[in-house]
């Protein structure tokens, strides 16, 4: 049983870490849309220009990419979790 719990953190990790990526992908499109690491477009998509129409800034989305990275890391981390202990009886 204790590799099932191991075998559920560790999706639970995976889709973490995913769900950041997806989360970041915004601002990996914005800030590497001329072919590589430009500071100042990098700077632009993370927090904007403030004219409208240019596009919104992206800091949100790192944000919670940071959130769910950090997650996943705690997650993958954490063996005090045992997600079979509900179904045991207690004795």
């Amino acid at each position: 049983m204790r590799s099932r719990a191991r075998l559920v953190r560790s999706g639970i990790a995976l889709l973490l870490a995913a769900g950041a990526w997806l989360a970041m992908l915004p601002w990996i499109d914005c800030a590497f849309a001329l072919g590589g690491w430009h500071e100042d477009l990098a700077r632009i998509c993370t927090f904007g220009v403030g004219i409208p129409g240019f596009g919104t800034p992206h800091w949100p989305n790192l944000v919670l990419a940071a959130i769910y990275l950090a997650t996943a890391i705690w997650i993958a981390n954490t063996r005090g979790i045992d997600f079979a202990a509900r179904s045991r009886p207690k004795t």
